[in-house]
């Protein structure tokens, strides 16, 4: 979404990092009853905002100065990513690798939304998409399988941008939606997670900055469906991130316009088609990132990371630090943000 783009400019750092190995980091360790949790600064002058785990388990993240690091011992050691010859730095704000091919998003205005492809971990890439028009600006992706995709952007003249790809990102085609867009609806770029699928192939992507946040939901061979949320409207306010889990929809949200105001959190219920509130996340203004484990959510803002036991009420924080997308397997999750930092959480 332009306005969060511009909301968050300001912590933007202008220096830019060449593509060698990292080898110096700064490592820090707490510990609970349950979760051991290690930070480190992975670069310096860049904010990360989106992070992904490949087949094989390699962690993948993106950001400001066009930056991408990789990390294939879990988060120990990371070495910067050869990154597209642009000319002029973007922000990277989603990337997924499938089948060995590094897709990178970048959101801005106009010819600034870009997704570009690389199946030789970088050293060559090639442009798949890019804006035509200045109202475009692109939200998030997500990667089904090697080749089905689905892409969200900023809606215009009340028509949505949602592009699918059916030969692994290599072309790109727009979706006529069976419903309108509400004026200046659209999505957030801060973690990649504004979209988001599960196994089965059903799709979800949350929106805002509009009179009624909602979810609009495809599931696999059926129409879109769009559902009202009970978030508050308004600019730049509204659903930031989902994450689908078993016959639930955990979604999360807030506003970037309200300082001291606790997240909201809802599930909605993919079977009794019913939303839950799930208060007293330990977090204030809007959630940026999510993720689902067997037994954990978890929520990251500027104000740090807070996590919630499935099966108890109250919300813990685990960190202070500025994180805006997460990703967990198995027994590990990964959060990334400000000042290059990469934070492990284990239990």
């Amino acid at each position: 979404m332009k306005i969060f783009l511009l909301a968050s400019s300001f912590l933007s750092l202008i220096s830019s990092l060449g593509v060698a190995a990292q080898t110096s980091m700064t490592a820090t360790v707490t510990a609970s009853t349950d979760f051991v949790i290690t930070s480190k600064q992975i670069s310096t002058g860049n904010r990360f905002q989106a992070i992904s785990i490949d087949e094989k388990g390699g962690l993948w993240v993106s950001g400001t100065n066009s930056s991408v690091y990789h990390s294939a011992d879990l988060g120990q050691s990371w070495s910067a990513v050869k990154t597209p010859d642009t000319g002029k730095d973007l922000q990277f704000r989603d990337i997924q690798v499938v089948d060995n091919k590094i897709i990178l998003m970048s959101a801005g205005e106009g010819a600034d939304s870009r997704l570009y492809m690389s199946d030789d971990k970088g050293e060559s890439w090639s442009l798949t998409n890019q804006g035509q028009t200045p109202e475009t600006f692109y939200d998030c992706f997500s990667m089904l399988n090697s080749t089905t995709g689905w892409l969200y952007g900023d809606s215009a003249d009340k028509q949505f941008s949602i592009l699918k790809t059916t030969d692994g990102a290599k072309t790109w085609q727009p979706i006529t939606m069976p419903f309108k867009a509400q004026a200046d609806e659209g999505g957030f770029a801060s973690s990649g997670t504004c979209l988001n699928h599960n196994k089965q192939g059903d799709i979800a992507i949350g929106t805002g900055n509009a009179e009624n946040p909602r979810l609009l939901i495809k599931k696999k061979d059926q129409a879109w469906q769009s559902i009202t949320s009970p978030y508050k409207g308004g600019e730049a306010a509204g659903i930031f991130s989902v994450q689908f889990d078993k016959d639930n929809l955990y979604t999360f949200g807030g506003s970037l316009k309200t300082k001291g105001v606790a997240t909201p959190v809802y599930k909605y219920s993919l079977s009794t088609s019913s939303w839950h509130s799930l208060l007293g996340a330990p977090l204030t203004g809007a959630v940026y990132g999510s993720a689902i484990t067997k037994e954990h959510v978890f929520i990251t803002n500027p104000e740090g990371i807070a996590v919630l036991n499935k099966n108890k009420t109250a919300w813990r924080k685990l960190s202070d630090l500025d994180i805006w997308a997460m990703a967990c397997k198995d027994n590990n999750c990964w959060g990334v943000g400000a000042n290059g930092t990469v934070v492990t959480i284990a239990w």
